[in-house]
């Protein structure tokens, strides 16, 4: 497990920090909402102090030869007549991430970045991550968390020749496990790993569910005590439930052969204080 060290300035003390968990993008999945997926790049691009890590499952990973999951109709149109389906998927990603590869905190990988390797002895994952780390002109090291690990952000108020006051969150990020349908087995997850990794906050992806957790936790203060928060938060999914019909011919999908309900597609909103490392979720975008 690894443990990622970044320091991000900010100009004034209202200012705010905004964080997203861009998890579960599914990019070549023909139920993938791309359009969605790029008002959110375009947002992060365009916005100061805007910043992402990513959560796994970046590309659908379903390769047409010898995938007992692969099925046609289910796959994104454009990649109709072409072989290395996983290849085109991964450019496809790396094109759409470009303009904000320079604000990513950290990559960690998804189940389907494991079967990759597992199945088909590729390391997906590994592509992935040098590929926005060549895009962002760091050392992919830098961005690489593997299945899990941590963020310790500090917040330095001025510039790197000039600043004053610093504060400092932790952030633990997974790409998840397990599943289920009822919200009390998501919250009952969440707050097991918030009390099995010390973080202010812990981003999970994998069960396609938006969900916030808080968590008061008593901590000494001098001669008495104080109480602080953790924050867990299950970050949704890019993938939608369903897939239009072309011409009149139904198209199953995985969660509909699972009797799974559809999930609200997007990510929420992480808002850091950075002069109080205080945190907002807003769930639902």
């Amino acid at each position: 497990m690894r443990t990622l060290r970044h320091v991000l300035y900010y100009p004034s003390r209202s200012d705010r920090i905004t964080l997203y968990n861009l998890t579960d993008l599914h990019i070549g999945a023909a139920a993938c909402n791309e359009k969605l997926f790029l008002q959110k790049v375009e947002e992060i691009a365009a916005t100061p102090h805007t910043y992402w890590v990513g959560g796994g499952d970046y590309v659908d990973a379903i390769a047409r030869v010898g995938d007992k999951r692969y099925h046609e109709l289910t796959i994104a149109p454009w990649l109709y007549g072409k072989n290395d389906v996983m290849g085109h998927q991964r450019d496809r990603f790396l094109e759409m991430v470009e303009p904000i590869a320079d604000k990513c905190l950290g990559l960690v990988s998804g189940n389907h970045e494991f079967a990759a390797e597992r199945w088909y002895d590729r390391d997906l994952y590994w592509e992935i991550v040098t590929g926005v780390a060549r895009q962002a002109k760091r050392d992919p090291g830098e961005l690489a968390l593997g299945v899990g690990g941590f963020l310790v952000l500090r917040f330095r108020r001025g510039t790197p020749q000039s600043y004053g006051g610093s504060k400092t969150i932790t952030i633990f990020i997974t790409h998840g496990w397990g599943g289920g349908r009822l919200p009390g087995g998501h919250a009952l997850t969440l707050g097991r790993t918030m009390g099995d990794y010390a973080a202010d906050l812990i981003l999970m992806g994998h069960r396609h569910v938006q969900q916030l957790v808080i968590k008061t936790i008593t901590v000494p203060s001098g001669s008495t005590a104080k109480v602080t928060r953790r924050y867990g938060v299950y970050c949704g999914t890019y993938l939608g439930a369903y897939v239009r019909p072309s011409d009149g011919r139904p198209v199953d999908t995985y969660p509909e052969h699972k009797g799974l309900p559809p999930s609200p597609v997007g990510t929420p909103t992480i808002l850091v204080k950075p002069d109080q490392a205080s945190i907002q979720v807003l769930v639902g975008g």
